[in-house]
C-alpha cells in the first residue's frame, strides 16, 4: 500500500537531482556537441541553431532551427528541416557533457525523400531497405542504443534526383523504433499533390517491421475515388465512390509483394446521383512492385461476384516528371461465371442511356484486354440472358455475345423471346469509355 507514494517520491527525487545538476551543465558545450550527437543517431550531419534544457514534464534538450543534412551520394538538399527538435537525453549525458539520446522528436518537420533513401544507387537488388535512410554498420545491425525517433505533424516530400515530385504526405505522424534487434515503423499520413487540392484521397496507416526486411500491415481509409484517381492521374476522371483497402506488404523496396482486400461502395459517374442501397464491390488482390523502377505488376485481382480475375502491369506510376510521357499500362480481365446482373447494375450508374427501369441478368464468361487510349480487345458470352424493361414481361435468350474493339463494345444481333409475344431481334453498339471521355456514340 506504500508502493505508489514511494514511486512518486523517487520520481520527485530524480527531478530534484536533475534540477540541482542543471546549473552545472555547460550549455555552450552542450550546444556544440548536441549536433554531433544527433548526427551520430541519425547518420547525417546535423546543424543546430539554439539549444535549451527543459525539466518538465520530463527532462528534454530542445534544439531550434535544425537542419538534417543528406548523404552526398543521394543529393544536396537536406533530408529534413524543422523549427524545433526535442530530444530526451539519457541521464548520464547531463553531467558528462556528452549528449546521448533515448528519443528524438521532429516537431512539424519538412522531410525530403528520394530514390536513394530506399535503395542507394550502388546497392544491388535486395539491398538493406533502410540503407539510404539510416547510416548503419555494414552488418546491417542496429546500434544497441538506437533512439526512438518520432515525427509530429510533419510533411514528407518526394524527389526524383534534384527535382521535387508533385506527390507528398501531409499531417504525418510517424515513429521509428528498435525492438529485438529489428527496426519498426508506425506511420499515419494523408497523400496529396502540390498541383491540386485533394480533400478526399484518404488516410494511409502503416505499421510493422522494415529491417531486416519489410513485413508491414497497411490500410487506406476514408478515400473517395475521384480524389484517389486524381492523385495518380493528375486530373479528375469523373468516377466517384468510396474506396478502402487492407494489405500486407513483404519483401524489399525493389521486390515488394502486396496481398490484401479492396472495397468500392457507391460507385457512379460524377454527374449522377449515388446508387441507392447497392451492394459494394469487393476484391482480393496480389500485386508485386519495384518502387525505384516505378513498376507495378498485378498478379491477380479476384472479385466475389462470380469468378472475375485481372492481371497486368503499370510502368511509370506516380510519375513526377511532366515530360516523361504517359503512364504505360496493360490489363487483362477474365470472367468465369460472373454475375451479369450485378455488373450491369453498376454500369447503369455510368451511362445516362441505361434507364433504371431496364434490368438484365445472366452469367458471363470470356476475356478482355484493356490498353491505353483507353481501348479494349476481346469478347464476352452471356448465358441465360434475361432482359426486363419496366413492368413488361421478361425477354429471354439462351446466349448472347459482346465484342470489344477499340473504344466500342457491340452486342451482336440476338433474338429475345417472351411467352405469348413475338420474338425481338436487336443489336447495339456504344462507346464504353463514356465514364472517362464523356458521351460519344450510340448505334
Amino acid at each position: 500500500m506504500f508502493r505508489r507514494p514511494r514511486n512518486i517520491m523517487m520520481a520527485v527525487g530524480a527531478l530534484l537531482v536533475v534540477a540541482l545538476l542543471t546549473p552545472y551543465i555547460n550549455l555552450s558545450r552542450f550546444r556544440r556537441s548536441v549536433g554531433t550527437a544527433l548526427g551520430s543517431a541519425l547518420g547525417r550531419h546535423v546543424e543546430v541553431g539554439g539549444v535549451h534544457v527543459e525539466l518538465l514534464p520530463l527532462p528534454a534538450v530542445v534544439a531550434e532551427n535544425v537542419v538534417v543534412g543528406e548523404l552526398p551520394e543521394i543529393g544536396a538538399e537536406p533530408l529534413a528541416r524543422m523549427s524545433e527538435l526535442r530530444a530526451t537525453p539519457r541521464l548520464r549525458s547531463l553531467w558528462t557533457g556528452r549528449p546521448d539520446f533515448s528519443s528524438v522528436v521532429f516537431v512539424e518537420p519538412s522531410v525530403n525523400l528520394s530514390r536513394g533513401n530506399f535503395v542507394p544507387p550502388e546497392a544491388p537488388a535486395g539491398a538493406n531497405p533502410t540503407a539510404g535512410i539510416l547510416k548503419l554498420p555494414e552488418s546491417g545491425a542496429l546500434p544497441s542504443e538506437f533512439p526512438y525517433i518520432e515525427v509530429r505533424d510533419g510533411r514528407i516530400n518526394f524527389k526524383r534526383d534534384d527535382l521535387k515530385s508533385v506527390f507528398f504526405f501531409s499531417e504525418v505522424q510517424a515513429a521509428l523504433y528498435r525492438e529485438n534487434g529489428a527496426l519498426y515503423l508506425r506511420f499515419r499520413g494523408r497523400p496529396a499533390r502540390t498541383d491540386r487540392t485533394l480533400t478526399g484521397a484518404g488516410e494511409v496507416r502503416v505499421e510493422g517491421q522494415i529491417l531486416p526486411r519489410f513485413d508491414l500491415q497497411a490500410r487506406l481509409m476514408d478515400a473517395f475515388l475521384n480524389d484517389l484517381l486524381a492523385l495518380a492521374r493528375g486530373s479528375d476522371p469523373g468516377i466517384q465512390g468510396q474506396f478502402s483497402a487492407d494489405m500486407r506488404i513483404t519483401g524489399h523496396s525493389s521486390a515488394l509483394r502486396m496481398e490484401g482486400r479492396a472495397r468500392v461502395a457507391d460507385l457512379h459517374r460524377g454527374d449522377f446521383l449515388p446508387p441507392i442501397a447497392s451492394a459494394p464491390l469487393q476484391a482480393t488482390f496480389s500485386v508485386s512492385a519495384d518502387l525505384p523502377a516505378r513498376r507495378l505488376d498485378i498478379a491477380e485481382v479476384r472479385s466475389e461476384a462470380g469468378t472475375i480475375t485481372a492481371f497486368g502491369g503499370v510502368r511509370g506510376f506516380l510519375q513526377s516528371d511532366p515530360g516523361a510521357g504517359p503512364v504505360d499500362w496493360d490489363l487483362q480481365l477474365r470472367l468465369n461465371g460472373a454475375d451479369g446482373g450485378r455488373w450491369f447494375t453498376a454500369l447503369q450508374h455510368f451511362s445516362p442511356r441505361l434507364s433504371g427501369d431496364f434490368h438484365v441478368s445472366g452469367t458471363i464468361d470470356g476475356k478482355i484486354h484493356f490498353m491505353p487510349g483507353p481501348v479494349a480487345d476481346g469478347e464476352l458470352t452471356v448465358e441465360d440472358l434475361v432482359v426486363r424493361a419496366g413492368g413488361g414481361a421478361p425477354l429471354i435468350t439462351p446466349g448472347a455475345k459482346l465484342e470489344f474493339s477499340g473504344p466500342m463494345v457491340r452486342l451482336l444481333p440476338v433474338t429475345l423471346s417472351s411467352s405469348g409475344q413475338r420474338p425481338v431481334t436487336f443489336g447495339i453498339a456504344l462507346d464504353w469509355t463514356t465514364p472517362v471521355r464523356g458521351p460519344r456514340l450510340l448505334q
